[in-house]
């Protein structure tokens, strides 16, 4: 049974959403921004014992949310919350580059403080805003949390700030790690394509250049014309955290692009498995798949400077040329964003990275089987979109898109080192000026009909409503 075949073997029945007809611009709005209304938006990293569970998605989402919410009340005074359970300095920093938002104050909680977990002596570890997070906990008119439980002054306290949190989940899933029957009382509601709610909000280039070096050495910046790289260099972009996935990546450049004479970048979010592309393991696959003569890896080393290793040289290779693995010390939100809209195709991990890819016009790639609901969900919207009245010639692109999910669900080396015609044929067309058409249009589809604004609006005025 083929990739197709299994995915629409699933019997896929959707939630009913809201009918966009019947959705009423809510008059209260131009009233509360009348009001010196102050809002928190909190959110919570899964407390994990690994980075790869814990990530940044449940993080980034609260950004997104915020980003809803400054549209929606300019005038309302916002204060962003966010706790983690970060093993090192270093995860750390990313996580407070993620939340870096301009004209808003952040606060730091470390939830490994009220969570029983022990702390080591170290001084990044110790900072702890609990004081003054309960200040903006009891002064706020309005709180809304983001996905994978309550922030630690919410989760210990005893319901008195129920009645203005508002709590959502994961994409389409049924859970926001809220507790239904305990002391808080804080409603929750479920999010996702399901339910015509993904954070699609417009996207911001605060800076107009990347702010990382050889972000802005190697990679097309996609705002800014007559780039001198532009010629040079093809340029993709991989976000996640797992070895194999960048493997799977490395070798579907190689199939899209084939005997392309320009060199290659590949932006990766594994900084902390760099040694891994020392090992054999690594060395074969490029030796079996890859055409190129040289590949080139960059590191930052303790001053801050990058530092160029040629992990692999293949005498045969066919032309001189180049893959540029970049793994940056840090990413800011504003060099994520240009990155994914840069990428000729964009590989996300999650919730937030995907919404972000479709917020740019683009269609994400992502496995199969780790976000199953989202993933059918996903396809649903895709089959509809094709069966409206002329988008039928955008049908054949539902297999093109499936045959490059599928690359990131297979498993086995075997698997990653065998290249057909047809999948070839299949990935090359994502290069396509109608694939890249068939993107614009399906995601313009989408925000039409995305409801995400009219319902953090309706959940907002209902609490500042009630509680004024």
């Amino acid at each position: 049974m083929n990739t197709t075949e299994i995915v629409l073997n699933f019997n896929i029945k959707l939630k009913d959403t809201e009918n966009l007809s019947e959705v009423k611009y809510n008059s209260l709005t131009s009233t509360v921004n009348k009001k010196a209304i102050k809002i928190v938006v909190a959110t919570r990293q899964y407390m994990a014992k690994s980075m790869i569970a814990r990530g940044y998605g449940d993080v980034a989402s609260g950004v997104r949310e915020l980003e809803y919410l400054r549209k929606i009340y300019p005038s309302a005074k916002i204060s962003f919350v966010f706790e983690h359970f970060a093993a090192s300095k270093e995860e750390l920093l990313k996580l407070k580059a993620i939340t870096t938002i301009p004209d808003v104050k952040t606060y730091v909680l470390n939830g490994k403080i009220n969570n029983n977990i022990r702390l080591q002596d170290q001084e990044w570890q110790q900072e702890h805003q609990e004081n003054e997070v309960n200040q903006l906990l009891q002064e706020a008119s309005f709180i809304f949390h983001g996905p994978s439980g309550l922030i630690s002054p919410l989760k210990y306290s005893e319901g008195e700030y129920a009645q203005k949190t508002v709590g959502v989940s994961e994409y389409d899933l049924d859970s926001g790690y809220y507790s239904k029957n305990d002391q808080h009382g804080i409603s929750s509601f479920d999010m996702g394509l399901a339910f015509n709610r993904i954070y699609l909000s417009e996207t911001i280039f605060h800076k107009k250049q990347f702010q990382d070096n050889m972000l802005r050495k190697y990679c097309r910046n996609p705002i800014l014309d007559n780039q001198e790289n532009d010629s040079k260099h093809k340029f993709y972009f991989s976000y996640d955290h797992n070895i194999k996935s960048l493997a799977q990546m490395v070798r579907i450049m190689m199939l899209i692009e084939g005997n392309c004479s320009k060199n290659i970048v590949l932006v990766t979010g594994n900084d902390f498995y760099l040694e891994e592309f020392q090992q054999d393991c690594f060395k074969d696959l490029l030796l079996k798949c890859c055409p190129f003569q040289t590949v080139k890896i960059y590191v930052t080393n303790n001053n801050g400077k990058y530092v160029e290793f040629i992990i692999y040289e293949n005498l045969q290779g066919k032309d001189i040329k180049n893959i540029h693995l970049i793994a940056p010390a840090q990413l800011s939100n504003n060099d994520f964003k240009l990155l994914q809209k840069g990428s000729i195709l964009n590989y996300s991990s999650g919730d937030i990275s995907t919404s972000d890819v479709l917020a740019l016009g683009k269609l994400p790639i992502f496995k199969i089987y780790k976000k199953t609901a989202f993933f059918r969900a996903f396809l649903e919207k895709i089959d509809n979109f094709c069966m409206l009245a002329g988008n039928e010639q955008y049908q054949d692109f539902i297999n093109t898109w499936l045959i490059a999910v599928s690359n990131f669900t297979k498993k086995g080396k075997h698997i990653l080192l065998t290249k057909s015609p047809v999948e070839i044929d299949s990935l090359q067309k994502l290069r396509s000026l109608k694939w890249q058409a068939f993107e614009l249009k399906f995601t313009s589809w989408l925000k039409e009909n995305n409801q995400t604004e009219s319902f953090i609006r309706n959940q907002t005025e209902a609490i500042i409503t009630k509680t004024a």
